[in-house]
């Protein structure tokens, strides 16, 4: 890919999943450093960045700020190897800092690793909340590209209680990529 590693901050084991599948499908080489691993594997991608072994590291702000060593570790590395630092779900630094606390310390977490650039993305930030989100990433007197959230290609259909209502649902998009979002309450 180019100059560095590149840190993707994304708040979804799911969504972090589905992107290394599809950077895979272009030979991009990826890796992860979540709460899902432990020490060792922790260890073990802490080498392979020192190695220049994969060009992007999926991880959470809450791996890359933690207290322990093994975080320390990896903002040390990340210091001497990052190059583009990239907030996926941006919106997550707004209005998730009550329950994610670490989302409200991206802004000093990315100020300490001094990334060459900073993406900051997301889908779902209101125009009057993008001041508040610059703020929170610390990147004041930034380029904002604005774009349409609407998407041809996809299609939003509501039920409520009804699993049959879903079925038809989901027979009627067999074949496509579907989400379902449900409610846990």
């Amino acid at each position: 890919l180019g100059g560095g590693l590149i840190l993707v901050l994304t708040p979804l084991l799911a969504l972090t999943a589905d992107q290394m599948v599809n950077a895979a499908k272009f030979g991009i080489r990826t890796e992860r450093f979540d709460s899902t691993l432990d020490f060792k594997a922790k260890a073990q991608i802490l080498d392979r960045i020192m190695d220049n072994d994969f060009p992007v590291l999926f991880t959470t702000p809450e791996s890359l700020s933690g207290s322990g060593w093994i975080s320390a570790r990896l903002r040390t590395i990340l210091k001497e190897r990052l190059w583009i630092a990239v907030i996926d779900e941006s919106h997550y630094c707004i209005s998730a800092r009550s329950y994610r606390a670490a989302y409200g310390r991206v802004g000093q977490i990315l100020i300490q690793l001094q990334p060459l650039a900073t993406y900051v993305c997301t889908a779902t930030c209101e125009p009057w909340r993008q001041e508040a989100l610059l703020n929170v990433c610390a990147l004041q007197n930034s380029l904002v590209i604005r774009h349409s959230p609407a998407r041809p290609n996809l299609a939003h259909t509501h039920c409520m209680r009804s699993p049959e209502t879903l079925i038809r649902i989901l027979d009627r998009h067999q074949g496509q990529r579907v989400i379902v979002y449900v409610a846990t309450v």
